[in-house]
């Protein structure tokens, strides 16, 4: 399963605000891994997390302030064009596998009408 694809994953940029995670197919492997995920990244802390919801929606929304730092070079048409190569470079690496939360960063990509355009 490629959990991208099957599972759309959005932040906000209020952090009290639970991160969006949604199931975009009926599969029952996919409704239950949205499920887990929406829980490992909205509920409180449990005995068993080593890490607490404000810590991880902290990580998450200060990735979130890079990848619209870089957005927002992109959609400003006073930005130098080679400020534009890195901030495109950049978004690029943050879709990434390896790069933290980058299923986030794609669907944003995704949601996003001139990003989408950008990266086909």
């Amino acid at each position: 399963m490629d959990v991208f694809s099957e599972i759309k994953c959005l932040c906000t940029t209020n952090k009290a605000e639970d991160v969006l995670v949604e199931p975009q197919s009926n599969d029952v492997k996919t409704k239950n891994t949205a499920q887990l995920l929406h829980k490992c990244y909205n509920e409180d802390n449990t005995a068993i997390r080593c890490i607490s919801r404000k810590q991880l929606h902290d990580r998450i929304c200060n990735r979130y302030s890079e990848f619209l730092e870089q957005s927002n070079k992109l959609f400003d048409i006073n930005c130098p064009e080679n400020e534009q190569a890195k901030a495109k470079q950049q978004l690029q690496n943050m879709t990434d596998v390896s790069y933290p939360f980058s299923v986030f960063w794609k669907w944003h990509i995704l949601s996003d009408t001139f990003l989408s355009a950008i990266f086909p």
